[in-house]
């Protein structure tokens, strides 16, 4: 993600948040601002253990609460105390939401005309509400943990454990152990519990034998000719489908030498060009 943003190959405006040094309080509400921007922006948490690698590959430091964002080869950079949504949201061009109408009293209101607040679309956002579909039905875990590794430790151990039958842990068991490739994150729009529901199943072994992940190896380019894309260690990098649809939401991940899988991203599908 890093390399992608920096060099300008990135298709899609990302926008990359730092934690603040002495507080676990965000200066903006991330949740809020993937909603404000809508599905066609990606939203990031830079985690601390891999800060000081992402601004020395995008020579921009971000850091203490500060946010970045990216778009068409440009740049913006704003302070934990200057970040604001809709400053954000302007200058990357967003349009602003329809206000709704107010009710005069006495009206009819119908199904159709109805003013309600507007709602987020569920892949719009990480939070997981329990009911979308495929979904591991994850805990909200967003503040539990300081350190989103953990974070997703514990939750791809749930939705393991909660959807895998007690008859089939011993043939599906999660492994000892798996890494995150540095810069690894899931971006704040994608589907997070439907995410954490594919790399289970990468885990287990379940992607393999099922035709909703579609699990393949990555080719370098467009075209049957072109070689394997390669993640660390030069091991072949594979795809799986986190959610369908146009573009659809993908995991990629690699295997390790010694068999440890190594989360490398999560995309769309059609964001994949010079990312690594």
């Amino acid at each position: 993600m890093a390399r992608s943003v920096s060099s300008g190959g990135r298709r899609r405006p990302a926008v990359v948040a730092s934690q603040p040094n002495r507080t676990f309080r965000m200066p903006v509400d991330l949740d809020a601002l993937a909603a404000r921007l809508g599905d066609g922006v990606d939203v990031f948490l830079l985690g601390r253990d891999v800060e000081n690698e992402f601004n020395a590959i995008t020579g921009r430091p971000v850091y203490d609460g500060a946010i970045a964002v990216w778009t068409g080869g440009r740049r913006r950079y704003w302070t934990a105390r200057d970040a604001d949504i809709e400053t954000i949201a302007q200058w990357l061009g967003a349009a602003k939401p329809t206000e709704a109408k107010p009710q005069k009293p006495g009206d009819d209101i119908h199904d159709s005309d109805t003013s309600a607040p507007a709602t987020v679309r569920k892949d719009d956002v990480s939070i997981d509400r329990g009911d979308d579909d495929g979904a591991a039905g994850l805990p909200d875990s967003s503040d539990w943990f300081a350190d989103e590794r953990e974070r997703w430790d514990f939750d791809i151990r749930f939705a393991w454990a909660r959807r895998v039958p007690a008859s089939a842990k011993g043939e599906h068991p999660l492994p000892a152990e798996w890494r995150y490739s540095p810069g690894f994150a899931i971006p704040r729009n994608a589907p997070y519990a439907q995410a954490i529901e594919a790399m289970a199943d990468a885990l287990d072994g379940m992607d393999a034998s099922s035709g909703k992940r579609r699990l393949h190896r990555v080719r370098s380019k467009k075209g049957g000719a072109s070689g394997w894309r390669q993640g660390e260690a030069g091991r072949p990098i594979f795809r799986s489908v986190i959610a369908g649809g146009h573009n659809p939401w993908m995991l990629h991940y690699t295997r390790l030498d010694d068999g440890t899988i190594s989360f490398v991203d999560v995309q769309r599908h059609d964001d994949i060009r010079e990312e690594r």
